[in-house]
């Protein structure tokens, strides 16, 4: 039987372009564990201080007076294959935020991953359940944040999930940019801003600036709760579905800032010896023990903190007690030994680390 011809080959095939957005692209998502699902350091912290991370790779900001607990949520917009949420809840409120006051949530991206975005447009997506209805801001900064846009969008239903995207062009002249291993580009979810960081949105400033005036307080009550999940920054102005990257992948790539030796589930400072480094024997008094490698390469020289796995203190081994214990030889791929003060030469002597350069 003869071949009938029904229109032209894009009509009648199937493509690999047709199946997928971005085929063989890796990492069309620059944003780190923008799912939430990554935790090494814990999944709740009660009056969360200032550069608290909430989860791997965001971080709450906070020069205002409301006191809040961060955590990993399980409240997530339905059917859109996120299991977890970063949660910011508020115990005590700043219903009047000064003019040099802030809050906010942050992502920043390594100037490598930032540097190809350079003069192209860009959309952020995610999604959002705010306690307040009304004009919310994201700020894009600059490696010192001389070199702002402030981007809106409006919530329209409190605590209700919403899907929102913003779509700006990095045209900037002059700023101070940092295009290798530094502080490429802050992303600045904003929960209040005092008037000293206000800006009109929509254009690249020459300023350290936050958001409109017209941003809402999301901290002004200990009745408000503020979630955030599918965090996704790509190049184009078309918004893609989210980027469900592999969890070993995920967690590889926020290794390069952070990284333990405790099991995934056990939070630094944890009493816990598995894999702890340990040296079996008698040693002298005072001295060295192992080091170790790391999984993931670090983006620059990490500060690495020992644990004692006895107890979890910090700047400890456990050598037949607590003894002060650091670090050294320290390089990107991993460090060589921790030295001990005074130890006791007939017994081992173990530790727990941490290795953390955050942007």
């Amino acid at each position: 039987q003869a071949e009938v011809d029904a229109g032209t080959d894009d009509a009648r095939i199937v493509t690999p372009k047709k199946l997928y957005a971005t085929p063989g692209v890796y990492r069309r998502n620059l944003v780190i564990n923008g799912d939430m699902r990554i935790v090494q350091r814990g999944t709740s912290f009660p009056t969360a201080a200032s550069g608290q991370f909430v989860v791997d790779r965001f971080a709450f900001v906070n020069a205002c007076d409301a006191v809040v607990t961060l955590s990993q949520s399980t409240d997530v917009p339905s059917g859109e294959g996120f299991q977890f949420s970063a949660k910011v809840d508020v115990t005590t409120a700043d219903a009047s935020i000064a003019a040099g006051q802030y809050a906010f949530l942050t992502h920043r991206i390594e100037g490598y991953d930032f540097f190809p975005l350079v003069g192209k447009t860009c959309t952020l997506s995610f999604w959002v359940k705010s306690p307040k209805t009304g004009t919310h801001c994201v700020a894009f900064n600059s490696s010192t944040a001389d070199r702002s846009y402030i981007a809106t969008y409006t919530v329209s239903a409190a605590n209700t999930w919403e899907k929102k995207t913003v779509t700006l062009t990095f045209n900037y002249s002059g700023g101070t940019w940092n295009y290798t291993n530094g502080l490429g580009l802050s992303i600045n979810f904003m929960l209040n801003t005092g008037s000293t960081y206000h800006g009109t949105a929509g254009s690249w400033l020459s300023a350290v600036a936050l958001s409109t005036s017209g941003q809402v307080n999301c901290l002004d009550n200990t009745a408000n709760d503020f979630y955030l999940t599918g965090v996704q920054f790509e190049r184009g102005e078309a918004v893609t579905r989210f980027e469900h990257r592999p969890f070993g992948q995920e967690l590889a790539l926020c290794q390069r800032y952070y990284e333990k030796s405790y099991n995934y589930a056990i939070a630094p400072g944890a009493a816990s010896s598995d894999g702890c480094v340990l040296e079996l024997g008698p040693r002298n008094s005072s001295g060295t023990t192992y080091g170790a490698k790391f999984a993931v390469e670090k983006r620059a020289v990490p500060t690495v903190t020992c644990f004692s796995d006895n107890d979890g203190a910090s700047g400890y081994c456990y050598n037949n007690g607590n003894k002060a214990c650091a670090a050294g030889r320290i390089g990107t791929a991993g460090f060589s030994y921790a030295s001990i003060t005074s130890g006791d030469s007939t017994n081992n002597a173990s530790y727990h680390w941490v290795a953390s350069i955050e942007l």
